[in-house]
């Protein structure tokens, strides 16, 4: 009697890919007949999309040696792991438990936000003695707690089923991956070395405080807000959930929009509040939303004084960009201002105390008092402050708020860069004690993003204008080249299609693009290349005959300058349709535009009836509802954000 290979019945296999996911196998005694797979916890616009093409795969292939999907390689691995987990449930086995490796030393090869990272791990007596991260393309600064952290806790527990660090996930995701390539190189077991249970050092148990003043969140406004306060002398306590302070900041290029900045006008540069606002009223003159043009104003007046004191602050030196009619200001990049701020805080005697989340606004009447907060370990404490602070970011990973605005974006796949924190934790518990919001969320628009194998960043964005998008039905929809570029986001938002490719030909296509799928396979989610319209139509599944009709009338549009969406004739140009690139890209978001209601002379928070909270105060994007339409606009943020911190803190003062 020949052997059964399986036990009959249905195993379900557990791996890590960008999140959890999970692989159940449906099996008889020789063979796997069904696959199914749970990718909730992967990326949108990739790995969730993967999961028919992956269990095609794994019957194909009868194993765990699949080849796995173009732009969704940690996803890849989560299933591959699975798999062997499902299966060797089937067979019957136990679950292995050898972590020896052969001595020696190895490099492996991870992919992160910047591009490949390498680690190198020495192992002595059949273990992992040191690990060392010996090339990265990583933007400095954003993933440092991941990079001394990561591999500490990799060598100290001997497991590679370590957690990503908030606010670093694509970094840490990069390290571990690069470690699993090295382990399987020393001849280690990987499923052994990614389920050994991680213990994940808890959070300190910290005693109830008191402060001056006391700040939810610890991104780019509430670290604002708590510097200019301490340089004050006031005593400053700032509370925030994740393991790194900085939020959506940290990704950021830290771009000030300035107007009265005295150290632009030393270097010559005109920058006046006149300019910059015929700016913002040219960006708006089409908007759905309104804004409250006079609190703009007063904030971007006070822009240049903001960004002169904190180049004095932080004893850097500003650099400006003139693009009239916005002047920008720059002195780090978003991490290393956070970095910056937090050395300023901690160095006049404030405290920033992460891994803890705020629970409660305290209050007496329409006074509020303080906090209470809840470490990671469970534990919890207090804070009485004299004023208290919201700045806990937007609501960018709470998509009911932004679906009811813009009900057509839940079909579109958005490439989020906002931190994941910015779950509307601050709405919550403003709601609780009877806030004012204004129920208008929005996506804050960024640039038009492409497959994360392209390494495409804000900093080498491509030139879209010259290019043509479609949607899922080969149609254009909006004007490509609006007077600022951010625009065609919001409008991708807002037509709802699942799907969208810019098209260039060889002659416009940017260098960043043709230089980033040198090495890279064609995909439909990455770029597909074509030497005619019938076979663009072919490889990206779209109707032939409604994008030829595209094409024609583009070709039109060219010629008599009269293009129905309004696009200017000298960014339309002819197509060459023997040499067609098409590029998955997805409208970007750097966060939200909405939230709480706010004093805009206090920034004190506004009760339901329409009177203000006493010492209660929001700044940043979670109170942006009166700052913008629906559309943002490049360094705006920075500039705005960081003025409230410094006029609040001004407020502050002046109470005591």
């Amino acid at each position: 009697m020949t052997k059964s290979k399986f036990n009959p019945g249905t195993y379900t296999g557990k791996g890590k890919g960008i999140g959890d996911l999970s692989v159940s196998l449906t099996v008889n005694e020789s063979e796997i007949t069904k696959a199914s797979l749970d990718l909730k916890n992967e990326s949108r616009n990739v790995g969730q999309s993967a999961d028919e093409e992956l269990a095609k795969q794994i019957i194909d292939k009868q194993s765990a040696d699949i080849d796995g999907v173009t732009g969704a390689s940690l996803t890849t691995k989560g299933v591959k792991a699975a798999v062997k987990d499902a299966l060797r449930q089937a067979e019957g086995k136990a679950k292995p438990t050898s972590l020896s490796l052969t001595e020696g030393s190895y490099i492996g090869h991870g992919s992160g936000h910047g591009g490949q990272l390498a680690v190198k791990i020495d192992v002595f007596d059949h273990r992992i003695g040191d690990l060392k991260i010996i090339s990265s393309h990583e933007t400095p600064n954003v993933g440092d707690e991941a990079v001394k952290l990561i591999p500490k806790e990799i060598v100290s527990q001997q497991t590679l089923n370590v957690d990503a660090v908030s606010g670093a996930t694509l970094t840490s995701k990069a390290i571990i991956s690069a470690s699993e390539d090295a382990v399987e190189k020393a001849g280690g077991d990987l499923a052994a070395w990614t389920s050994k249970a991680y213990h994940r050092p808890l959070a300190i148990n910290h005693e109830d405080l008191t402060a001056d003043v006391v700040i939810a969140g610890a991104g780019l406004s509430g670290l604002m807000t708590g510097a200019f306060a301490a340089v004050k002398g006031l005593d400053v306590v700032i509370v925030a959930k994740g393991e790194q302070v900085g939020g959506s900041s940290r990704y950021a290029g830290a771009i000030y929009a300035l107007a009265n900045s005295k150290l632009a006008k030393k270097q010559g540069i005109d920058n006046s509040i006149d300019s910059i606002m015929t700016y913002v009223d040219n960006v708006n003159a089409d908007a759905q939303k309104a804004h409250d043009r006079e609190f703009m104003k007063k904030l971007m007046t006070e822009s240049g004084k903001t960004f002169d004191q904190l180049v004095g602050m932080t004893n850097t030196k500003g650099v400006f960009i003139d693009q009239g009619p916005i002047v920008y200001g720059n002195f780090a990049n978003g991490a290393r201002v956070d970095e910056l701020l937090s050395n300023i805080i901690k160095k006049h005697g404030g405290k920033i105390i992460l891994n803890s989340r705020v629970t409660q606004i305290l209050t007496d009447g329409d006074k509020a008092t303080g906090i209470k907060v809840e470490s990671k370990d469970g534990s919890g404490f207090t804070v009485t402050a004299g004023s208290v602070v919201m700045a806990t970011g937007g609501a960018s990973y709470a998509p009911d708020l932004l679906k009811k605005n813009t009900p057509a974006v839940a079909s579109v796949h958005v490439f989020n860069q906002a931190s994941r924190e910015n779950t509307a934790d601050g709405y919550h518990l403003l709601q609780e004690i009877g806030a004012a919001f204004s129920d208008n969320d929005v996506y804050k628009n960024g640039n038009l993003d492409f497959n994360p194998q392209l390494y495409i960043t804000w900093n080498n964005v491509p030139d879209y204008s010259t290019g043509m998008i479609i949607d899922s039905q080969a149609k254009r929809f909006t004007n490509e080249a609006p007077y600022d570029g951010l625009k065609v986001t919001s409008r991708m938002y807002r037509h709802g299609s699942d799907r969208y490719y810019l098209i260039y030909d060889d002659e416009n296509l940017p260098e960043i693009l043709r230089q980033g799928i040198h090495k890279l396979d064609e995909n439909a989610k990455l770029y597909v290349t074509a030497a005619s319209v019938t076979e663009l139509a072919e490889k990206l599944s779209l109707d032939e005959e409604q994008l030829k009709r595209t094409f024609a009338s583009y070709k039109q549009a060219a010629a008599d300058g009269n293009d129905e969406f309004g696009k200017p004739q000298a960014k339309i140009r002819p197509l060459n349709e023997k040499q067609l690139y098409a590029f998955y890209v997805m409208p970007g978001s750097w966060g939200t535009i909405g939230g709480v209601k706010i004093n805009h002379d206090t920034f004190a928070v506004k009760k339901a009836d329409g009177s203000d909270f006493r010492d209660l105060y929001a700044v940043g994007e979670m109170s942006t509802s009166d700052l913008f339409t629906e559309y943002y606009m490049g360094g705006f943020s920075y500039a705005c954000y960081s003025t409230e911190g410094r006029l609040l803190a001004e407020e502050l003062y002046e109470k005591l």
